[in-house]
């Protein structure tokens, strides 16, 4: 046996012992108690209904959703009462025949980026700003979740299209960035 070959073993074997040890990012060490996390959405009223967006639950589920209709049509358009005080069965309507989409997301990023939703939610809308007409609005947001009420708190992260505002809490932009980083800039 050549007089390299036991170090040649031991560096083989430190090298995969090494490769091993990447880091893996962690589950949630408790399970997430809602289901649905941060969603962006595209509504517009101004020539019939028009509702299409995406919307991402705990588990890493990617759904794509697009409901439409027209001025006459007597399809019921979902509009929430409250945004502050949603059920789990309003977001089922909100979300009535959507799709799942090709994404994955980790439960750990998922994990790791819940807690901003609550400093988010503290964030002061800025004043909203006319910047179009009929054109809708683009909404991103992430619900704040009330285990006790079991209920939802819509919390928007920015709004552009006929009116345009911006929450102002950093950790409503880090939100935002990273839901464009995870599902694409869609609109």
């Amino acid at each position: 046996m050549p007089r390299f070959a036991p170090a040649l073993l031991a560096a083989l074997g430190l090298t995969l012992g090494l490769s091993a040890c990447e880091a893996v990012p962690a589950a949630p060490s408790t399970p997430i108690a809602q289901t649905w996390i941060c969603g962006r959405e595209y509504v517009n009223h101004a020539w019939g209904y028009v509702r299409y967006g995406t919307v991402f639950d705990r588990d890493g589920n990617v759904w794509r959703y697009n409901s439409r209709s027209t001025p006459g049509d007597a399809a019921h358009p979902w509009n929430a009462p409250d945004l502050a005080n949603l059920s789990e069965s309003d977001l089922t309507a909100r979300y009535a025949g959507a799709a799942k989409a090709d994404i994955h997301l980790l439960p750990g990023d998922i994990a790791q980026h819940l807690p901003l939703v609550s400093e988010a939610s503290n964030g002061k809308l800025t004043e909203p700003r006319m910047t179009a007409a009929d054109m809708g609005e683009f909404v991103s947001y992430c619900y704040l979740y009330d285990a006790g009420r079991h209920s939802y708190r819509e919390v928007i992260l920015e709004e552009h299209g006929d009116l345009s505002m911006t929450n102002t809490s950093p950790a409503a932009k880090d939100l935002a960035t990273w839901i464009n980083k995870v599902l694409g800039k869609d609109y």
